[in-house]
């Protein structure tokens, strides 16, 4: 089995017993704790294995704890708790490691997202409307991504002061700098992407909050900024300055665009700034609805 043993060295008996009751204390805090940690542990296990053996681990930690043994001799007071050695620790170990990662590289993702909405929004400040999803020439080709134009607001100016804004982006001129990639548009965690590819895109056309000629005022956002996606976690990535973004089309099946790479949910970020995850489930109807900026639907809960 494995013992945790608690000895205190008090300076007289009757501060030692005083110890003993505040490691009774103790250990009735640290099974509150394991408790609510269990419940929360099922709550999540599902089909997962290690989570499951995670489960058993807590348990064994909890009951352990409760049968937490006092003494005191002299001016020593001692705590002695035990669990079986032979709960599958190895394996609720690399579970709950893998969480805890899942979690952090959820919480990146939000943060890039955050960032990019924040910076929409002080463009929006700036000159009074998003800007276009892209630069485009006088004949109304696209040239280069709403990313590039976003620069300086994600602290990029001297990026952005680099580029020819009236040239492609694969220009000869253009196409050097796409190896300077900001790390606030790289996924922080490993997908098929390329080098200098980003997952991070728009929604253009027939209705949806970008389109390529011009940019948006927020004011259009008839059904509200926060019923309407601005920046979503795209399933295939692009190069980061290229004006290839995720064309609207109400008839067709719009989640199968959507990257679900931490797990259950697709990062996104919303016109008033926010970010949330869309559930795997979403469907096609309730997603139109988030896409569209004035189409007057009522977004469903299954959101």
């Amino acid at each position: 089995e494995l013992k945790l043993d608690v000895r205190v060295k008090a300076a007289t008996a009757a501060r030692a017993g005083e110890a003993e009751k505040s490691l009774g204390v103790l250990a009735e805090l640290g099974q509150t704790f394991l408790g609510d940690a269990l419940k929360q542990i099922d709550k999540d296990t599902g089909n997962d294995v290690g989570m499951k053996d995670l489960s058993a681990i807590v348990t064994a930690m909890r009951d352990g704890l409760k049968g937490t043994k006092f003494a005191t001799e002299g001016s020593e007071s001692r705590a002695t708790a035990a669990m079986p050695a032979e709960r599958p620790i190895a394996n609720a170990y690399l579970s709950a490691k893998r969480k805890v990662q899942a979690a952090a590289v959820r919480a990146q993702s939000f943060n890039n997202l955050k960032q990019i909405a924040i910076a929409m929004h002080n463009y929006h400040d700036t000159y009074g409307s998003l800007p276009p999803a892209a630069v485009c020439d006088k004949n109304g080709k696209p040239m280069l991504s709403w990313r590039v134009l976003i620069l300086p607001f994600i602290e990029e100016a001297a990026l952005y002061k680099e580029f020819k804004l009236d040239e492609p982006w694969d220009s000869e001129h253009n196409k050097k700098l796409i190896a300077r990639m900001p790390k606030v548009y790289t996924l922080p965690f490993p997908t098929k992407a390329k080098a200098n590819e980003t997952h991070y895109r728009v929604w253009t056309g027939n209705g949806a909050a970008f389109d390529y000629l011009k940019g948006c005022k927020l004011t259009e956002f008839l059904d509200g900024t926060s019923n309407t996606l601005m920046v979503v976690t795209a399933k295939d990535a692009v190069p980061w300055t290229k004006p290839d973004e995720l064309a609207f089309d109400p008839e067709k099946d719009m989640t199968k665009l959507l990257g679900f790479f931490t797990g259950e949910a697709c990062p996104a970020a919303y016109a008033d700034g926010s970010t949330r995850g869309l559930k795997k489930s979403i469907n096609k109807k309730t997603l139109n609805a988030l896409i569209t900026k004035d189409g007057g639907e009522v977004v469903p809960n299954d959101e």
